[in-house]
């Protein structure tokens, strides 16, 4: 079962964006990954690229996105299993400790229903959340 993280980074001028965070958990070792743009219909040239990772704890991992926006990203290990998902706004790095700090509230807030009235998905919700950030 992969593990499901939601972030907000800085799209750099080149457009890329650092995943670093999300994999905090992941043994060191080999593994593919791949990035697809939320929304985007899959054809030939949009097709998820797989791309090998060697990862090292501690070490900076960038992912080339082009543009801001919705990502799904997924870490899976060589046997093909998936390990980590991660949904990612790729945002303009002015608006990233906003969007970041507005993520880490609406985290809480459906932890805290949680308490209260069990049964509320955190990652699905938290992935609808970034997609309607991702329109702004």
């Amino acid at each position: 079962m992969a593990g499901n993280f939601e972030l907000v980074a800085p799209i750099s001028p080149q457009g890329e964006v650092s995943i670093t965070p999300a994999l905090r958990v992941l043994p060191a070792g080999q593994y593919s990954l791949s990035a697809t743009r939320d929304g985007q219909q899959a054809t030939d040239a949009t097709r998820p690229v797989i791309q090998p990772m060697d990862w090292k704890p501690g070490q900076p991992v960038q992912v080339r996105v082009g543009h801001p926006g919705l990502y799904r990203i997924r870490i899976s290990d060589q046997a093909f299993v998936p390990r980590i998902a991660i949904e990612l706004l790729a945002a303009p790095p002015a608006s990233v400790a906003a969007e970041s700090a507005a993520l880490k509230q609406v985290r809480e807030t459906i932890q805290d229903w949680s308490h209260t009235h069990p049964g509320w998905a955190l990652h699905p919700f938290l992935r609808v959340y970034l997609e309607s950030r991702s329109t702004q």
